[in-house]
């Protein structure tokens, strides 16, 4: 919610409160302000810097923005896969709780580690261009590590910091809507993994518990038919959950 990407979170029509809507469109307004002079300053820099900087920040806003307008386009999709999951883990299975559980808990450092470095990472190549500021006094388009058209060039120092520092915000809101977006989206393949496992398992236990109880009576066959019986009964289970996830 703090990227302002205000993806579906449950599988009803509720929204989100008025408040985390005027945050998220703020931000979005901040960003395409900065998008656009961006996208001006692409176009009045030398083709060099335009190949080198410019391009990785054009591929990187395009991506992030398709992915967000394509999560947005789909709620409908994304609401039912929600609630499908919701019924799926209604079910009550300690064997299904802890695989989830362990399931997203395991990627709970490297999510947190993936969002502090993208940030870090990019403040940084976003502010090194800070340093110019004691060594000139005037400033161009292509000073900026990102091309980007604030003001008729050449600018003053005081532009140049302000240019900055609207850069190092945009970089990182865009870089906190992509690790937001990858975590949203990891999270449901998590989910569907965690199924898979459940049925693997479940399988193990079936066959395994089948196996012992063959060998305990194997020199009693009227307890057979019994046992035969269980696991029809648990196989055709999973195979009813299998057809659910699918």
């Amino acid at each position: 919610m703090i990227s302002g990407n205000l993806f579906p979170m449950t599988a009803d029509n509720s929204s989100f409160r008025i408040g985390w809507k005027i945050y998220s469109a703020v931000i979005w307004l901040i960003l395409i302000i900065i998008v656009i002079g961006f996208f001006f300053g692409f176009m009045l820099v030398p083709k060099a810097k335009a190949i080198s900087d410019g391009m990785i920040g054009t591929v990187f806003i395009v991506e992030v923005f398709f992915m967000v307008v394509r999560i947005h386009t789909k709620r409908n999709l994304v609401k039912k896969f929600i609630q499908n999951m919701n019924d799926i883990l209604h079910v009550q299975d300690e064997t299904m709780r802890h695989i989830v559980i362990s399931s997203l808990k395991l990627m709970h450092s490297p999510f947190k580690f993936y969002w502090l470095s993208g940030i870090i990472t990019s403040t940084i190549w976003i502010g090194v261009p800070f340093t110019s500021v004691f060594k000139k006094s005037s400033f161009f388009y292509e000073d900026f590590r990102l091309p980007f058209a604030i003001s008729k060039q050449p600018f003053s120092t005081e532009i140049f910091l302000l240019g900055e520092i609207m850069l190092t915000i945009c970089s990182i809101f865009i870089v906190g809507k992509k690790v937001a977006v990858d975590i949203y989206m990891l999270n449901f393949v998590l989910l569907m993994t965690a199924q898979y496992r459940y049925i693997a398992m479940k399988l193990e236990n079936i066959f395994q518990e089948e196996y012992s109880e063959d060998n305990y009576n194997n020199s009693q066959q009227k307890h057979r038919p019994k046992t035969k019986s269980w696991a029809e009964t648990e196989i055709k289970a999973v195979c009813r959950h299998h057809n659910t996830v699918v």
